[in-house]
């Protein structure tokens, strides 16, 4: 052939899927398209089909996104990232630079409750965490809602030192 012609304003994106994450996948679950180097988001769209079959070699699932591309900034062949939304929940999560590590255990440091002058002492708490996820660890335990997480000069902090919040308090 001389020429094809190619419709370039919607695409399907065809997503290897761990198997083991079968359970998980619903059709219509929102996709978004990544760019390889940067991470920025390039498209969005929905998983529109779920292979039934299992690649023998990769153990994976394809699946296939339907994606809107009104600017044809994506190309039919590109390669790019491609992160499938499983499942949302609210969960507590500290800043990775606000943990630090002691033999195997994770601990981050929270301000006590206010004392005579307005200053609080440095209390570290052992913490249970998740996988690291952009930058912030998921809390699975050993933290309350609303506890005040130190995540600035956290190197060198002691238990029982005193400090003081930009606020004064």
């Amino acid at each position: 052939p001389f020429a094809a012609i190619v419709r370039n304003d919607r695409l399907l994106a065809r997503i290897d899927v761990p198997a083991a994450l079968a359970a998980e996948l619903r059709l219509g679950q929102p996709v978004t398209l990544l760019d390889p180097l940067s991470g920025r988001p390039l498209a969005q769209g929905q998983l529109g089909s779920i292979d039934p079959a299992v690649a023998p070699a990769s153990q994976a699932l394809l699946v296939k996104a339907r994606i809107a591309n009104p600017r044809g900034q994506l190309r039919a062949g590109m390669r790019v990232r491609a992160r499938l939304e499983l499942g949302r929940r609210s969960q507590l999560a500290v800043p990775f630079a606000a943990v630090s590590r002691r033999s195997g255990q994770s601990f981050v440091s929270v301000l006590g409750p206010p004392r005579a002058g307005g200053t609080r002492l440095v209390q570290q708490r052992p913490v249970r965490l998740g996988p690291l996820q952009n930058d912030h660890y998921p809390v699975l335990g050993g933290l309350a809602p609303g506890e005040a997480v130190i995540v600035s000069r956290v190197v060198g902090l002691r238990p029982g030192q005193p400090v003081r919040t930009r606020d004064g308090g």
